[in-house]
């Protein structure tokens, strides 16, 4: 069974990153925005420092 991807905790609703399992607050500080398409406004899939952490792999051609 998959852990929840939102949370509710005393610091308010908190979204989990699949791809580092953390829970962060559901926010545009801790997850980017999507900015178009059908879900623009809604918040992205990976944290922000995932999706940083990818993006340089991917420009040192480590990702494949």
């Amino acid at each position: 069974m998959k852990p929840p991807v939102y949370i509710l905790t005393e610091l308010g609703c908190e979204k989990r990153c699949p791809k580092c399992g953390e829970y962060w607050p559901a926010d545009g500080t801790f997850f980017g925005l999507r900015l178009s398409g059908l879900k623009a406004g809604l918040l992205r899939g990976w944290c922000r420092a995932c999706e940083l952490e990818y993006k340089r792999a991917w420009r040192a051609g480590t990702v494949g």
